[in-house]
C-alpha cells in the first residue's frame, strides 16, 4: 500500500494569507498536492503545495497547465532529494519563496513553465542544485528570482533560448555561495536592480549567449568575490549605471567580450573597477558607454587589457579608457580610422603593444591628461614589413615618457629594429627595419639544415642500393623470353625519420640461354621527409640491367652490371634560431649509382643454392645549389656533391621448402673505397663557416635480406622481401619492405 504524505503549510500567520488561499479554491482542483514517496509522482490536477522532508528517490513531474499556488514555500524541499523535479505547469508564490531548498539537496530541477513569486523564485539555503535548467519563466516581482544563499552549490545553471529569468531587484543572487557554471542562451534581467549580483560569493564559469540587462547593473561582482571566467559573446547592458562592476576586494580572472559580443551602458562606464582586480580582459566585440568604455578606479589592477575590437566612449571629451588605478599591460588594435582612434586618460599602462593588421591597418591610442612611465613594444601576434606606420600614438609631448623609443622585437620569424619618432609635436610615428641575423645563430640554423640534407642523401641512397641488389631483377621466363613485374616498396629511413612508398614496376628479356637484359622505374607515391624538406614525387627512380651466366640453369658464374638513375625537386626551409631569419629555397637534386657484380652459384644440395658474391659500385648523388627567397637577409647555398666507390661482399641463399615455396636471403658487407662529399658553403651573413658532411662517416656497413618466393603455376610468382642496411652519414638504419607479382611469357 503506497505510503502518502499530506503536507499542510504551517507558516501562515495572518488572516490575510488564509483569504488569498480561499480565494483560489475557485480553480485548485483536490485541494493540497499529494505526493508518492515510493515512485514517480506526477501532479495533473491544480494543487495548494507540498513539503518534502524526507529522503525522496523518485522524480516529480508537473504537467502542463497545471497550477500550484500557495501563499509561500509552495514546494519545500528539506530532505536530500535524489531525483529531478520538472515543472512544466505554474508554481505561484503569493508571498514568499516558490521553491525553497533549506539544508538540503536536489539532483535537478528543470523548468518549461512559470516559477513566480515575490521573493525567492528558487531559494537554496545552505543546500545544493546539481542542474538548474529553465527554458520557462523564473521571476520575482520583488528580488531573487534565484537566491544562492549561506554557502549553498548550484553546480549548473542553463537559460536556454526561451527561458527568461528576471525580477524587479535582484535577479540572481550568490551571496557567500558557490555556482560553479552558468550558461546562458535566453535573457536574464532585472527591472531596477541588478541581474548577476555576487556578494562574498564564487562564480566557476559564465557564459552569455544571449542578454543579460538591467538599469543599475548587469553583473555586480562585490565583497571579496570571485568570477573564474566570463565570457560574452551576446549582449550585457544597464541603462541608468554599469554594465559590470568589480569591487571591494573581488578578483574577475578572465573578461572576454568576443567578436559577437557588446557591453554597453547608457548613462555610465561599460566596465567599472575599483579597489578589485581583472587579471585578464580580452575584447573582440564592442564595449561602449556614455562615459568611459572601461573605467579603472584607485585601489585596482587590470593585468592584461587587450583590445582587436572598439572601446567608446560616446561623450565628447571623455576618454574610451580612464584609469587612475593600475593597467600593467595593453595590447591595442583599434585605430584604422581616425576617429576610431583609441583614446586613454589617466596613468599610463606599463606596457603598451602596438597590434599591426596590415600597412594601413594598426593599433592608434591618443593619451589625454597622463602621467607616468612605459615601455613601449609591438604584439607577437602583428603582421608587419618594414616601413613607417603613422601616428601610433598622440598626446605625448616628451620621448622620456617612453622608457626607450628604440627596441628590437621577433614577429613572424623575423627580427626587427624599431624606432619612435616625433615629427608633429604630441604625434609619434613607427619605423621598421630589419634587423641584421646575427652570425651565431644563423650557423646553428644551418646545422640544423645540414643534418636534414644529410638524412636527405640517405634515403636517395637507400633506394638506389635496394634496386641494384638484385630485388629489381626480372628473371623469370617463358617461352617467348619475356617477364613483366609489378609491386610496392616502401623504405623507413631513421635519423632523420623519412619514409617512401613506391610504386615499382620491371621488364626482363631473355635474349639467348646466356644474356638477359631487364629495366625498371620506381615511382614514388608518398615522400614523407624531414619537417623542413619537401620533395616532390614526380622524378621516378630508374635503371636497366645487363647479366651474363656461364650455364643454361643459372649455375655457374654470373657477371651482372646495372644503374640506377633519379631526379628530384625539392623545397627546403630554415628555421628560426634566436635572430636569424626563416628561409627557404627550391634546388634540385640528381642520383645515379652503377654496379659490377661478379658472382658463382652451385647446389650445395638439391633443394640450396648458395651464391657468394663480390662488387664494385659507384654513386653520385648531386644537390644543385640555391638562393633563398622571402628573406631579408637570403642565404646561397653551394652545390654539393656526394661521391663514393664501394667494395660489396657477401653471400645469398635460396632453400627449395615445397614445390611452390622457396625462402630466400642475403648477409654482406659493404665498404667505401672512397667517399668525398663537398662541405655545405653558405654566403648572406658575414663571418658563416663551412659544414662538413664526412665528419661522422661510416665507411663499412653490414646490409642483410630474407624473403620468400611463391611460385602460382610455372608462369606466376609471388615475392615478398625485406631489406636491411646501413648508410654512410651518421649511423643511420634503413629497412626496407618489398612486395611483388611476376610473370613469365
Amino acid at each position: 500500500m503506497d505510503f502518502y504524505i499530506f503536507f499542510f503549510k504551517k507558516n501562515v500567520k495572518f488572516l490575510f494569507y488564509f483569504f488569498i488561499i480561499f480565494s483560489c479554491k475557485s480553480y485548485a482542483n483536490g485541494g493540497d498536492c499529494v505526493i508518492e514517496t515510493t515512485q514517480t509522482t506526477t501532479i495533473n490536477s491544480d494543487c495548494y503545495g507540498f513539503g518534502l522532508i524526507t529522503t525522496q528517490n523518485y522524480d516529480i513531474t508537473i504537467n502542463s497547465g497545471v497550477s500550484l499556488i500557495d501563499a509561500d514555500y509552495v514546494l519545500e524541499i528539506g530532505w536530500p532529494l535524489n531525483a529531478t523535479v520538472t515543472n512544466n505547469g505554474t508554481i505561484t508564490a503569493l508571498v514568499e519563496k516558490a521553491i525553497w531548498v533549506n539544508n538540503a539537496s536536489i539532483s535537478e530541477i528543470v523548468n518549461s513553465g512559470t516559477i513566480d513569486t515575490v521573493n525567492g523564485a528558487i531559494f537554496l539555503n545552505n543546500s545544493t542544485i546539481s542542474t538548474l535548467n529553465n527554458s520557462g519563466t523564473i521571476n520575482a516581482s520583488s528580488s531573487y528570482a534565484i537566491q544562492n544563499s549561506a554557502s549553498s552549490l548550484i553546480s549548473s545553471l542553463t537559460n536556454s533560448l526561451s527561458g527568461r529569468i528576471s525580477a524587479y531587484n535582484l535577479t540572481i543572487e550568490n551571496n557567500l555561495s558557490t555556482i560553479s557554471s552558468v550558461v546562458n542562451y535566453g535573457q536574464i534581467s532585472a527591472g531596477a536592480g541588478t541581474a548577476i549580483y555576487q556578494y562574498g560569493g564564487a562564480l566557476t564559469t559564465l557564459n552569455n549567449l544571449g542578454s543579460i540587462t538591467s538599469i543599475t547593473g548587469a553583473i555586480y561582482n562585490d565583497g571579496g568575490s570571485s568570477i573564474g571566467e566570463l565570457t560574452n559573446s551576446g549582449t550585457i547592458s544597464a541603462s541608468a549605471n554599469t554594465a559590470i562592476q568589480n569591487l571591494n576586494g573581488s578578483i574577475l580572472s578572465s573578461l572576454e567580450n568576443t567578436s559577437s559580443g557588446t557591453i554597453q551602458s547608457t548613462t555610465n562606464s561599460g566596465i567599472y573597477n575599483e579597489n578589485a582586480v581583472i587579471s585578464n580582459l580580452t575584447n573582440a566585440g564592442s564595449i561602449s558607454s556614455l562615459y568611459a568604455a572601461i573605467d579603472n578606479r584607485a585601489g585596482a589592477t587590470i593585468t592584461t587589457l587587450s583590445n582587436t575590437g572598439t572601446l567608446e566612449s560616446q561623450t565628447s571629451g571623455y576618454a574610451d579608457i580612464y584609469n587612475v588605478g593600475t593597467i600593467i599591460t595593453l595590447n591595442n588594435s583599434q585605430g584604422a580610422l581616425l576617429s576610431d582612434t583609441l583614446t586613454f586618460s589617466g596613468a599610463l599602462p606599463t606596457n603598451y603593444n602596438i597590434i599591426i593588421n596590415t600597412t594601413s591597418n594598426y593599433g592608434k591610442v591618443e593619451f589625454l591628461l597622463s602621467s607616468g612611465v612605459m615601455n613601449f613594444g609591438i604584439h607577437s601576434t602583428s603582421t608587419v614589413s618594414a616601413g613607417t606606420y603613422s601616428s601610433i600614438i598622440s598626446g605625448i609631448s616628451y620621448a622620456s615618457s617612453f622608457s626607450s623609443t628604440t627596441g628590437t622585437s621577433s614577429i613572424g620569424g623575423k627580427t626587427y629594429n624599431w624606432t619612435l619618432t616625433n615629427p608633429a609635436a604630441t604625434s609619434w610615428d613607427l619605423t621598421l627595419s630589419p634587423s641584421s641575423p646575427s652570425t651565431a645563430d644563423t650557423q646553428t640554423s644551418i646545422q640544423a639544415i645540414k643534418g636534414q640534407l644529410q638524412g636527405n642523401l640517405n634515403s636517395l641512397t637507400a633506394g638506389a642500393n635496394f634496386a641494384n641488389m638484385n630485388t629489381y631483377d626480372c628473371n623469370f621466363f617463358d617461352s617467348k623470353g619475356g617477364c613483366f613485374s609489378f609491386g610496392n616498396r616502401y623504405t623507413d629511413v631513421q635519423s632523420p625519420s623519412m619514409q617512401t612508398n613506391s610504386f615499382v614496376a620491371t621488364g626482363g628479356y631473355k635474349i639467348d640461354d646466356h644474356f638477359r637484359i631487364a629495366g625498371f622505374i620506381d615511382q614514388n607515391l608518398n615522400y614523407n621527409m624531414a619537417s623542413n624538406i619537401d620533395v616532390e614525387n614526380k622524378g621516378p627512380l630508374m635503371g636497366l640491367i645487363g647479366v651474363w651466366n656461364q650455364n643454361v640453369n643459372q649455375l655457374g658464374w654470373q657477371v651482372k652490371v646495372a644503374n640506377a638513375y633519379q631526379s628530384k625537386d625539392a623545397s627546403i626551409k630554415r628555421s628560426v634560431t634566436g635572430t636569424s631569419e626563416a628561409g627557404s629555397g627550391k634546388t634540385d637534386i640528381d642520383s645515379q649509382s652503377y654496379v659490377a657484380e661478379l658472382s658463382y652459384n652451385y647446389a650445395a644440395t638439391s633443394s640450396l643454392l648458395l651464391r657468394p658474391y663480390m662488387a664494385l659500385r659507384y654513386a653520385l648523388v648531386k644537390q644543385e645549389g640555391y638562393t633563398e627567397t622571402g628573406v631579408d637577409y637570403p642565404l646561397t647555398y653551394n652545390s654539393i656533391r656526394d661521391r663514393s666507390k664501394t667494395a660489396l661482399v657477401g653471400l645469398k641463399v635460396k632453400k627449395q621448402l615445397t614445390d611452390k615455396v622457396v625462402a630466400k636471403g642475403s648477409v654482406g658487407l659493404e665498404h667505401d673505397l672512397s667517399h668525398k662529399t663537398d662541405n655545405l658553403e653558405v654566403s648572406g651573413v658575414s663571418g658563416l663557416t663551412s659544414e662538413s658532411f664526412t665528419n661522422k662517416l661510416d665507411k663499412t656497413r653490414p646490409v642483410a635480406s630474407v624473403g620468400a618466393d611463391y611460385y602460382i603455376d610455372p608462369t606466376q610468382r609471388l615475392s615478398a622481401t625485406a631489406f636491411y642496411q646501413e648508410l654512410p652519414f651518421a649511423s643511420t638504419k634503413a629497412r626496407t619492405l618489398y612486395f611483388n607479382y611476376m610473370l613469365a611469357f
